[in-house]
């Protein structure tokens, strides 16, 4: 289980300020996180040609297991 433990509405303002996209961020969510956790980072990289700017960016969190729960937190950094 992920739990998100960021202003979702600072993450969701620099995603849609930076990437060009139809689909609403509530949908691919779900998928960014599932890659940060199945690679082990604790970031996803957006490539340029998906980006307003056409530089590649990289949204960075901080990551935090829950001692004996399937939990893991994700607290929103930035981005670069």
């Amino acid at each position: 289980m992920h739990r998100l433990l960021f202003t979702f509405e600072k993450f969701a303002k620099d995603y849609y300020s930076l990437v060009e996209t139809d689909v609403p961020l509530f949908a691919v969510k779900r998928e960014r996180l599932y890659m940060m956790e199945k690679h082990k980072v604790p970031y996803f990289r957006v490539p340029g040609h998906q980006t307003r700017d056409r530089q590649d960016h990289i949204f960075q969190f901080e990551v935090t297991k829950i001692e004996k729960t399937k939990i893991t937190k994700y607290r929103y950094l930035g981005y670069r």
